[in-house]
């Protein structure tokens, strides 16, 4: 009866110490604005046709400057990619 009585102690004693420092180890939540917005769906379909138009004026952009630099094929192609990049 004693050894069952000493292994329940050791038992709640380990739990107890591991809740602990499962505790003391938790990250400090994410409070960045990108965090705050994922978890709305309305705000995340206003974001992608935000960031889609941008992406679309970048590209107009870059497709104007080859144009005017009057590059065709690989070059072109190479062109817009390193445009759109930087």
């Amino acid at each position: 009866m004693r050894h069952l009585l000493g292994i329940a102690f050791a038992g709640a004693l380990a739990s107890l110490i591991a809740g602990d420092a499962a505790n003391a180890q938790q990250p400090a939540p994410n409070t960045s604005p990108s965090a705050a917005t994922t978890a709305n769906p309305k705000m995340q379909r206003q974001l992608s046709a935000e960031r889609r138009s941008l992406n679309k004026a970048k590209r107009a952009s870059c497709d104007r400057q080859a144009s005017e630099q009057k590059l065709r094929g690989t070059k072109r192609w190479r062109f817009v990619r390193t445009c759109l990049k930087g």
